[in-house]
């Protein structure tokens, strides 16, 4: 065993989606994204919003760990 010690550990997986059934019920996918306005929102589906890996795709652990400025 190998003990690393360390302030914050980032998990980041990016996991991509099965846009089908999306696609399916009308819902605009580009390259494995749902299309989503920069709200989030979708067109023609009011109240209907898409984020995370849905709407941006996998993310790096690059971007995970930028997301986390913030929180220092």
């Amino acid at each position: 065993n190998i003990y690393i010690p360390c302030d914050i550990l980032v998990v980041a997986i990016g996991q991509n989606i099965e846009t089908k059934h999306f696609e399916d019920a009308g819902i605009s996918v580009n390259r494995g994204k749902i299309v989503t306005k920069s709200n989030g929102s979708i067109d023609n589906l009011p109240g209907v919003f898409a984020g995370g890996d849905c709407a941006s795709g996998p993310a790096s652990v690059i971007k995970a760990a930028i997301s986390l400025i913030p929180f220092r």
